[in-house]
């Protein structure tokens, strides 16, 4: 009889919502450099980033929102230029 916890089904499972930081380094620091830049020079992004602050969340909490959204988009022009016009 076995008193330890059972281990996850697969290796790249997550436990506790801590995901996985290894494997896709490059991508997130673009994504990174991206949402910084646009944060430096996008008004509409300014807009967003101060009133994110407004609503409690920190700088960084918003910059996670505005990173999920750069993802989208561009995960959306890479799929329509795969499928092509």
């Amino acid at each position: 009889m076995s008193v330890s916890s059972p281990r996850p089904t697969t290796p790249n499972a997550y436990h506790g919502g801590v995901h996985r930081l290894t494997g896709h380094a490059q991508a997130n620091r673009a994504l990174h450099m991206v949402c910084v830049c646009r944060m430096r020079y996008d008004q509409r992004t300014k807009d967003y980033i101060s009133r994110r602050t407004a609503q409690g969340l920190s700088k960084k909490d918003a910059m996670r929102c505005v990173k999920r959204y750069i993802a989208c988009e561009v995960f959306h022009a890479l799929r329509a230029d795969l499928i092509g016009p």
